[in-house]
């Protein structure tokens, strides 16, 4: 097929591209089928902690975009024959991990942002032991 008059682009798949345009497309497929596997366990998993729900769902929605994105990512480098398209995803995924603090810092031993032993485990069993000790006055 030509697509410009004057020399341009011209298309002539031959069949190993198209083997090639194909398993790019099973492995977006793969890597689709895999997003929801990744948002139900994501869900599910923050579901057992008690997040609330608008956080579930935009968890979900996030861990589901980064999937199909990594996904596209593998299935552009099959359809052009050519890793390097990948190797922009993993470097692309490593600068924007960069850019986040790791939850850990600054929270060791127990030093939460209230002082030593202020965290929500702390604060739970605070108001357990107080409930506890409500009910042992009534009786």
């Amino acid at each position: 097929m030509r697509l410009a008059a004057s020399g341009g682009i011209t298309l002539q798949p031959t069949s190993q591209e198209l083997i090639y345009l194909a398993i790019g497309l099973v492995v977006l497929f793969g890597f689709i089928v895999a997003s929801r596997l990744a948002s139900r366990f994501t869900g599910d998993q923050l579901v057992k902690r008690h997040v609330r729900t608008e956080l579930v769902v935009i968890s979900r929605r996030v861990v589901t975009v980064i999937v199909i994105g990594l996904g596209l990512f593998a299935a552009m480098s099959f359809a052009v024959e050519s890793a390097n398209v990948a190797l922009f995803g993993l470097i692309l995924a490593t600068i924007v991990h960069q850019g986040r603090r790791p939850r850990h810092i600054g929270r060791a031993h127990g030093h939460h942002r209230g002082g030593p032993a202020q965290g929500h485990h702390a604060e739970k069993r605070r108001r357990e032991h107080d409930r506890r000790a409500q009910l042992r006055a009534v009786h």
